[in-house]
């Protein structure tokens, strides 16, 4: 029987803004609407140009409005943390949302020595319609002993972006400030190390949205090849940071045996063939990217048979088919706000829905 959940355990949410005026004010909205009765919201405008300083303005007498110049997610993070006080602390983006039982079904699982709880997001639209497509989707009975032993041997596990996860300040005080190198990416780092540190619970529900819209790496208007390559470069620099972080906390990992994500070789076949001149790895080449592909979608663990077969055939399309398919292929399968339903079928058949 679960122990009586401490009412007195805060939640700071930090909602972290750049020129989303059109957002913003449904991500305080948001966070203020929980049911949890101790919840501080702390709003950091990193620099905007646009009208999110007076939409923001608007909450100043319910929220924290913090104002600085433009320097990434990172450092509005890292200027908002330092400045909240809760046990537990949620990272929300300007364009997202979180639901009203957020905080309240997140603490009921809260227990000293976890680093991070983690839930699922829903898929919405720029009105915040949902366009049911439910995400991460995490392996049934997702334990915290798994989610380590997968981290290390694949440097990745299933996880939510920054709005579907809630980290531990324990944790958080370990890893923060986090460095100025993934001032794009810090849920990406928050979320890679902190298997390293204690126990990562899943919580496999949507407890907010994600909303897709035009500035969307996975949602605009045209297939970026650029988008891509600058990826890669995030791949590669998470890699090597937690294969650092875990060797300094005393893991044994073998980077050699570590293989790359079926997502990682993805971007990097869509940037070879996008924007060659732009490509970080030099070595590679298409018949080697859709090897590994393969290989990886026929060992990976959180995979199906129908997702194996559909992935075998996605890595042999990107790298084999002409240009002009490939993009309107990428933009039909891989650009959410572009899925057709046929697309959106393969994709849950996929992961076994």
């Amino acid at each position: 029987m679960r122990e009586r959940v401490d009412i007195g355990l805060r939640a700071s949410i930090i909602v972290i803004n750049y020129n989303y005026a059109r957002f913003v004010g449904a991500a305080i909205e948001s966070a203020l609407a929980q049911t949890w009765p101790n919840v501080e919201v702390i709003v950091v405008d990193d620099g905007s140009t646009d009208d999110s300083r007076q939409v923001i303005a608007r909450y100043a007498d319910r929220a924290k409005i913090l104002h600085k110049e433009n320097g990434g997610q990172a450092s509005a993070f890292n200027f908002g943390f330092r400045l909240s006080t809760g046990q537990l602390v949620i990272l929300l983006d300007a364009d997202d949302i979180l639901y009203p039982t957020r905080v309240e079904r997140v603490i009921a699982h809260y227990r000293p020595g976890v680093s991070k709880i983690q839930c699922m997001l829903d898929t919405v639209d720029d009105a915040g319609r949902d366009l049911n497509m439910p995400f991460p989707h995490y392996p049934p009975d997702f334990a915290p002993d798994e989610i380590k032993s997968q981290a290390l041997k694949l440097a990745y596990y299933p996880c939510a972006p920054a709005s579907g996860s809630n980290y531990a300040r324990e944790y958080l005080e370990k890893v923060v400030p986090i460095p100025e190198e993934f001032r794009y990416n810090a849920d990406g780092y928050l979320n890679l190390c902190a298997p390293l540190y204690s126990d990562v619970v899943t919580l496999p529900e949507p407890l907010g949205g994600y909303r897709v819209h035009g500035a969307n790496t996975l949602a605009k208007k045209e297939v970026d090849g650029a988008s891509y390559a600058k990826h890669i470069g995030y791949d590669l620099l998470l890699r090597r940071t937690f294969l650092r972080r875990a060797a300094e906390l005393g893991y044994a990992v073998d980077e050699a045996r570590i293989p790359y994500t079926k997502n990682h070789l993805e971007n990097r076949m869509l940037s070879l063939r996008l924007v060659p001149r732009q490509h970080l790895v030099p070595e590679d080449s298409r018949a080697k990217l859709v090897g590994l592909g393969i290989e990886n979608a026929w060992t990976a663990p959180d995979v199906n048979i129908a997702g194996r077969l559909l992935w075998t055939a996605w890595f042999l399309t990107i790298g084999f088919m002409p240009i002009g398919i490939v993009t309107r292929l990428v933009k039909q399968f891989r650009m959410q706000n572009f899925r057709p339903k046929i697309a959106r079928a393969l994709v849950s058949l996929s992961r076994g829905r």
